[in-house]
């Protein structure tokens, strides 16, 4: 490149000496050309003054998870933003004397006790209800301890509760940490996906659910739900359900 670049060069060179010969083959000296007067230059035109244009603010589509007083918000997961009817519960008041609560729960979801756990109790809905071949369910834990619980106990039972999981399913997938309330007192939760095999040879089904977990006096609430991902929005309304109607005995 860099020779072929200087034999243009040497090229013009050429052009430009042969031209300049020409000039001179008659013999006589070259006569000036007249000057020309140069043309006034006109002045400058000043442009108007145009001013910055004014920027609406743009109304973000609901990808963020509104929080509830004193909630911290959630970025919504795609696959949770419903297109059908919202799905409608009708509640009725459940009493536990073993936990020593109410709360508000679907009345069709049926109790059960979790095997070797007195302080823990799981709904599930029932089969006919089931959306995606999946029955969704709550479960609720009261443990009890010899000294008053805080919000690090609360953080560090929440970190328990996500390693017993995913130790069975693998695939677990967690949002960051984030605070509610309930019962008066302040708690911690996060949100979490799983993706479920449901049968051989079919895609497994994404799954969402929420643990939150709450120190009051020297009890650790908790509650977790899980359900089709695509039907977050109603089951978490099942989730707040509880949240917001629970009260100790």
């Amino acid at each position: 490149m860099k020779r072929f670049a200087k034999v243009l060069a040497l090229l013009l060179a050429i052009l430009l000496m042969a031209s300049g010969c020409a000039v001179f083959q008659g013999g006589a000296e070259p006569t000036e050309a007249p000057t020309e007067t140069p043309a006034p230059t006109p002045a400058p035109t000043e442009k108007p003054y145009t001013p910055e244009p004014t920027i609406t603010p743009r109304t973000l589509a609901a990808d963020v998870e509104m929080p509830e007083g004193g909630a911290t918000p959630l970025l919504i997961h795609p696959i949770d933003e419903p297109t059908r009817p919202p799905l409608v519960f009708n509640y009725v008041e459940y009493t536990s004397q073993q936990l020593g609560i109410s709360f508000n729960i679907p009345a069709s979801w049926v109790a059960s006790q979790i095997e070797g756990n007195s302080n823990a109790l799981v709904f599930t809905e029932p089969d006919s209800e089931a959306h995606d071949g999946f029955a969704s369910s709550v479960t609720i834990v009261v443990n009890t301890y010899s000294g008053t619980q805080s919000l690090e106990d609360a953080t560090a039972e929440l970190d328990s509760v996500i390693s017993q999981i995913r130790s069975s399913y693998p695939s677990l997938d967690v949002s960051s940490k984030a605070s509610n309330k309930m019962l008066g007192e302040q708690g911690t939760y996060v949100t979490y996906w799983i993706s479920m095999e449901l049968a051989e040879g079919e895609e497994p089904l994404k799954t969402r659910g929420r643990i939150l977990i709450v120190p009051k006096n020297r009890k650790l609430y908790q509650i977790r739900y899980i359900c089709p991902a695509e039907y977050n929005s109603d089951y978490e309304n099942v989730f707040k359900k509880i949240r917001s109607t629970m009260t100790e005995l």
